[in-house]
């Protein structure tokens, strides 16, 4: 029987007689290898299947008679399951470790066709090589791992060393700092909010203002876009409820204090603005510390049972108990009862409302505020993913038999999908149909006159050198991410880099300095991205970027990179006519130079649901 060896490097590997299983990425000339990406690609639909239904089972191990989520109920019977990150499932920044976890399923499904003898494991993952190891030994293979190559880690030297830390003293580390920051936000617009006349509740960042309302005294948001505007000019009072993330045109809280007192003013009385942190008091610190100690003792509880995996043939464990920690002992544990408390204390003192609606990425804090919004009798609640669903955000996406009517999934009443592409995303992962509402795309609606101009020509600026190419760069959430974007663009050949004019547009979460730009000649701008676009001729984004998609709706060629440890987060997978995928220069430089030259000229998408007037919103909110 034959040898595997399971290739965990991004460089190429030497010479072998073995079967190469390339576990990365993999753009080389081997031909006789398995690329587990692709293979997961293909078997994409029972890949994402057999995940959610791991996490689902999981949730549902059996202790003392009560399932996991059961067991870790707090006050009312909310479990803090649904705020774990096993449950959030974020594989792009909290826990990249779930991609890890996909391609051993689609490691699993590919070995259950084949015969081998022995598997070694070249890669410096030490849970990843602890899941094949248990995997060997379940099959009665035999397992070696080579040495690995030391790898030198990411970050500055204060959060590697914050990161070392016991799980317990980064909770407590975390827990003074965001006292600390946050303890000014106190009391601010709370008057207000308890005596609102309001029946219409938002949930909202305070991220993404809109820098021109704001120049003009006013609430704006990139979130939200013309929907404030609607809301005022109809006399409709609103109540909004921010949670304050530093950002690059708000970047600490006494800025936010004092721009939130912009928007608390006599003219704009017809809306109420808090923060989440408003509600801050010594009470809801002792409740987090108190329910935090009771959760860990839980936790610890639990820890043997979940270890044991002796009847799985797959354990996926090593590859979780980071998380599993983080969730109920550290950071994460103390950030969530965090928000959960100052949810129930929000909610509690606003006057019934008839309807709510919040930006609903399935992250931690949505499902507090689901539960204390529904406990506190208000009406329907609405969530909004106001950005595009792709196939591999696992956020979105649940096991099916969470859907029946006996589970504690804290759901919104209505979803409403800005889109045929998200609506029909949810539809096929087993969302009832009767949850779904269609309303228009906010953050898109800027697009109709691209929308109805398609394949017609469209000038764009024109540059006094006209040779010279206007390439943009959008910036993604994760620096890391960022500076690989720029690494690859500053291999490209002078003569080939000549050709262009170089634009970065940071994300707002993820400001660049011009240090990390090694040197080239790239403009950090801070025009709204429908600017730059109007006169951009390629974009080359990261995977995880929803730009992406609106350059495509410009009919501009995108250039998306594919991360090499990372699975396909584009809205773009599946696309073509002028994307291109990359994964290393080389590619790029292919890309680019094929990017130049193609004429494009692409039929109407009903990507979006996209009206000026917003019928469906306002159907929606009764107005």
């Amino acid at each position: 029987m034959k040898s595997i060896l399971i290739w965990d490097y991004d460089h190429d590997t030497l010479e072998t007689d073995k079967q190469i299983i390339y576990w990365r990425n993999y753009s080389g000339s081997n031909v006789d290898c398995v690329i587990i990406p692709d293979f997961l690609e293909q078997y994409s639909n029972e890949i994402r299947e057999l995940y959610l239904a791991w996490v689902y089972e999981f949730g549902n191990k059996k202790y003392k008679n009560q399932s996991i989520s059961e067991f870790l109920s707090i006050q009312g019977g909310f479990s803090l399951w649904w705020m774990s990150l096993l449950v959030e499932k974020c594989n792009f920044s909290k826990s990249p470790k779930i991609n890890d976890a996909c391609k051993l399923l689609a490691f699993n499904k590919w070995a259950s066709n084949s015969e081998f003898s022995e598997i070694q494991y070249c890669g410096t993952n030490n849970e990843l090589s602890e899941c094949i190891e248990f995997w060997c030994r379940q099959r009665k293979v035999s397992f070696k791992r080579e040495k690995s190559i030391s790898t030198i880690k990411s970050g500055t030297f204060l959060n590697r060393v914050y990161n070392e830390l016991p799980y317990f003293y980064q909770a407590i580390i975390w827990l003074i700092y965001y006292i600390t920051d946050r303890w000014k936000l106190r009391g601010i617009g709370v008057t207000n909010w308890k005596n609102s006349d309001a029946k219409l509740t938002f949930v909202s960042y305070f991220v993404n203002i809109n820098s021109v309302d704001l120049a003009q005294k006013k609430y704006g948001s990139n979130y939200w876009n013309d929907l404030v505007g609607v809301l005022s000019a109809s006399g409709k009072s609103s109540n909004w409820l921010h949670i304050y993330m530093p950002n690059t045109l708000i970047t600490n809280t006494k800025k936010a204090k004092e721009i939130i007192g912009i928007f608390n003013s006599e003219k704009n009385k017809i809306q109420n603005h808090v923060f989440l942190e408003s509600f801050l008091s010594l009470k809801i610190i002792f409740n987090v510390v108190k329910d935090w100690f009771v959760l860990r003792s839980k936790a610890a509880e639990l820890e043997t049972v979940l270890s044991n995996s002796k009847d799985d043939v797959l354990n996926l464990w090593p590859l979780f108990k980071n998380d599993w920690y983080c969730s109920f002992i550290g950071k994460t544990s103390i950030s969530n009862f965090w928000h959960f408390h100052l949810f129930a204390q929000a909610i509690k003192c606003l006057p019934k409302q008839e309807k709510g609606i919040y930006l609903q990425e399935n992250i931690d804090w949505e499902f507090a505020f689901v539960y204390v919004w529904k406990i506190a009798g208000h009406g329907d609640l609405i969530g909004f993913p106001h950005s595009t669903i792709r196939f591999w955000d696992l956020r979105y996406f649940f096991d099916k038999r969470l859907f029946n009517s006996n589970s504690d999934l804290p759901t919104p009443n209505i979803i409403a999908v800005n889109g045929l592409i998200s609506k029909n995303c949810l539809l096929e992962s087993g969302f009832p149909s009767e949850m779904l509402i269609d309303v228009e795309a906010l953050r898109y609606n800027y697009l109709y006159s691209k929308i109805i101009s398609i394949g017609k020509k469209v000038n764009k600026l024109k540059l006094a050198n006209e040779s010279i190419i206007p390439l943009l760069i959008v910036g993604d959430i994760e620096l890391e991410t960022n500076l690989i974007l720029i690494n690859i663009l500053s291999r490209l050949p002078p003569q080939i880099l000549n050709k262009f004019i170089i634009q970065f547009k940071p994300h707002p979460l993820c400001p660049i300095s011009q240090k990390d730009l090694m040197g080239l000649p790239i403009e950090i701008s801070t025009l709204n991205l429908s600017e730059l676009l109007d006169h951009s001729e390629i974009v080359f984004a990261g995977s995880t970027t929803s730009a992406a998609l609106e350059a495509y709706i410009f009919e501009i060629p995108v250039i998306t990179l594919l991360l090499s440890n990372a699975l396909n987060l584009s809205p773009l997978r599946k696309m073509n006519d002028g994307v291109y995928f990359i994964r290393n220069s080389h590619e790029f430089e292919k890309a680019l130079l094929a990017a130049i030259n193609i004429k494009i000229q692409r039929k109407e998408q009903n990507i979006f649901y996209i009206d000026p007037l917003m019928p469906r919103w306002k159907k929606l909110l009764d107005f």
